[in-house]
């Protein structure tokens, strides 16, 4: 009998162990599908401009894969004696690809800035912030330059969302390889260069550790580069104190009325970003 009650307790205990794991189940499932219906109502509801834009985008690049001087055979070299090329290289977000700055590109075209090159980032599960792809650009640019009669060679990388995440990973923590190349400016657009919880943080919770490393090389050498920050009015994904990590107001700034798919194509946004990297080029 009371080897019996045992049995009885324990398969009562099997099935209360069940039945709370598939509660905690139901619980999981119920707040994954709460934050992808928020999520979609984010950026498909709150962005729709934006998510309308990124297709049109996509759908010219079909066509015309290189508009407004992107990815230039010739380089463009400033200086008489010592000869400088100054490179601007583009870094897409997620889920995205290099069209998503081709406003971007037209508007710096406009501002006179040349040699501007796009870089695919190809984001997986081993190699979440790949930051590699820049390094692969960089000396591929760099053999041009060379090759074309440059003595030296200056980069500036603009990264939007995961773009921006590649590129202080790089500068911060990758290190330069190719001796006379030098990258010494960075605009980034939306980028979560500080792990700060929100709403949306668990997005990009995979991403934590990649962005708290990097934000302490930043902490320890603040100035490596000339860093400049943009975010959107409206970004509900990631809060604009994960995006102003400084305190020159004349290194950021809130383009308004735009989240963060929208922030890249605010026309104010883009006219700020041509400021800063035009000014870039004529030192």
């Amino acid at each position: 009998m009371a080897n019996l009650i045992k049995d009885v307790n324990s398969a009562g205990d099997v099935d209360k162990s069940r039945s709370k794991h598939q509660e905690e189940e139901n619980i999981s499932l119920w707040v994954k599908t709460q934050r992808i219906w928020d999520f979609t109502l984010e950026v498909l509801y709150k962005e729709m401009g934006a998510v309308l834009t990124h297709a049109y985008q996509f759908l010219y690049s079909l066509v015309n894969s290189n508009p407004h001087g992107l990815n230039p055979e010739k380089i463009h070299l400033t200086g008489s004696s010592n000869k400088r090329a100054k490179i601007v290289i583009l870094l897409h977000g997620m889920k995205s690809g290099p069209y998503a700055f081709f406003p971007l590109a037209s508007v710096l075209h406009q501002s006179g800035v040349r040699n501007v090159f796009t870089a695919r980032l190809k984001q997986t599960t081993d190699n979440l912030v790949p930051s590699q792809a820049i390094a692969t650009k960089i000396l591929e640019i760099a053999e041009k330059s060379f090759d074309q009669g440059a003595k030296e060679v200056e980069v500036a990388l603009i990264g939007h969302s995961l773009g921006a995440l590649a590129a202080s990973k790089y500068i911060w923590r990758h290190g330069h390889e190719v001796s006379n190349v030098t990258v010494n400016m960075m605009v980034s657009i939306a980028g979560r260069l500080r792990f700060i919880e929100n709403r949306f943080h668990w997005f990009c919770k995979d991403l934590e550790m990649e962005i708290d490393l990097t934000f302490k090389e930043i902490q320890r050498d603040p100035d490596k580069v000339q860093l400049y920050t943009l975010s959107g009015s409206d970004d509900g994904i990631v809060p604009s104190e994960s995006v102003h990590i400084h305190d020159d107001d004349s290194r950021q700034f809130v383009s308004e009325g735009v989240g963060h798919l929208g922030v890249i194509f605010s026309k104010e946004g883009l006219i700020k970003i041509a400021e800063w990297t035009h000014l870039w080029t004529r030192k």
